[in-house]
């Protein structure tokens, strides 16, 4: 080992307190100094402190809790598998990288991530050269852990990472985050590696992996229910588009990433279905021209075919995928001079016109986090399918309104 001395200030620093730690001094649990009394103590820049505590972090030795400080793990945070080496693998269906992070597939990653007892460390970012693919890595050496979300390269439009890329890793468990390829996600499975798909709803995966999947039953018959009962019964059902990497458009003048065809996204027919069934419940019939397919740039076309419905044919209310669809559309559709009301879904609570069906996209992630530790310690046991209930709200414009 080098001499103290000869250690470069950070790791003097982090050393200090590693014996602290481990010596009982900063006892389990136990807040450690603020930054600012690290820095007068070890005289040292606020970067050499930070840059201390986050290799600390990485080891699992603290915890780092935004707003509150920096406090040493608790005992009861220990290995997820005892005496094993463990690598898992969180695949993401768009590269990764920090202007993405806060988004769908980061919020599904924290949840995985606090299941894990990693929730307070921040990742370490990369890009190979080669440009097939980018990573963000989570690592705490005293719990023999490592976590990596993977996705493909920048401006990659396969909405999935490279399969040669995730066999190489050499992970023990998989989750996939919004990858809807059932090819792609078939060829995964035969790597024969413990995963859990998340937000793909297909019965056919379920056979050969634990699902969990947004369960529109409640979210979406509460808005049918909420509509009813302030007697609007003229309600239409909104679909959403994905792009299909496999329909590829030869048309140059389009943006790359729309240089492909389209089909419909795979929760819109579970969220079609649960309409179909609450309007059925207050016996109201939906005919095919009550069911619109429409992205969000057309929200302008599909209002003006709205308001030319004839008077009793136009709908009073839309019920649609995505939130921003729904308010999209109420804004389209005033200013054609048909006023609705809308609902959609969401992972996080939007203000607006429209009526928020919320989905817990953490409590998701994590329960598929639970999901997978529990395939790697009991490889036999039956596949589960688990719902995450959506909740229906009203907007926070109608609440403060």
């Amino acid at each position: 080992m080098p001499r103290a001395a000869a250690l470069p200030k950070y790791e003097k620093v982090r050393e200090k307190l590693r014996a602290r730690i481990l010596d009982g001094q900063y006892a389990p649990g136990m807040r450690l100094p603020t930054e600012i009394e690290l820095f007068r103590e070890f005289r040292a820049s606020d970067s050499t402190v930070v840059r201390a505590l986050n290799d600390l972090a990485r080891e699992g030795l603290i915890v780092r809790r935004r707003g509150s400080g920096t406090f040493v793990a608790e005992q009861a945070n220990p290995p997820l598998l005892p005496g094993r080496r463990l690598k898992l693998g969180i695949l993401w269906y768009h590269s990764v990288r920090a202007s993405l992070f806060g988004g769908l597939c980061h919020e599904l990653s924290r949840g995985a991530l606090d299941a894990w007892g990693l929730g307070s460390l921040e990742p370490e970012f990369e890009e190979n050269r080669a440009g097939t693919y980018t990573r963000a890595a989570w690592r705490q050496q005293a719990r023999n852990l490592v976590v990596e979300c993977l996705g493909n390269e920048w401006g990659g439009q396969s909405r999935a990472p490279a399969l040669k890329v995730v066999r190489d890793a050499g992970y023990d468990g998989l989750m996939t985050l919004g990858i809807i390829e059932e090819a792609w996600l078939g060829e995964l499975l035969n790597l024969g590696l413990p995963a859990v798909i998340v937000d793909c709803p297909s019965q056919r995966l379920g056979r050969r992996a634990d699902l969990v999947y947004a369960d529109p039953q409640i979210g979406y018959r509460d808005a049918v229910d909420a509509f009813v009962a302030r007697g609007l019964t003229r309600i239409h059902f909104v679909t959403a588009y994905v792009w299909d990497p496999h329909k590829k458009i030869n048309d140059p003048s389009r943006k790359s990433g729309f240089r492909y065809g389209k089909r419909t996204d795979p929760d819109s027919f579970l969220r079609l279905s649960t309409f179909r069934q609450a309007m059925d419940a207050h016996r109201l019939e939906v005919q095919d021209a009550h069911i619109h397919r429409f992205d969000g740039a057309a929200a302008p076309e599909l209002a003006a075919r709205l308001a030319a419905l004839p008077e009793l044919e136009r709908p009073q209310a839309l019920v649609c995928h995505g939130l921003d669809h729904a308010n999209a559309l109420v804004a389209a559709c005033a200013a054609q001079g048909l006023h609705l009301e809308a609902a959609g879904a969401t992972d996080r609570r939007v203000a607006g016109p429209a009526v928020n069906i919320l989905l817990n996209t953490r409590e998701m992630g994590s329960v598929a986090g639970e999901l997978l530790l529990r395939r790697l310690k009991q490889p036999d046991r039956p596949y589960l399918n688990v719902g995450i209930q959506m909740d229906c709200l009203p907007s926070p414009a109608a609440v403060n309104g």
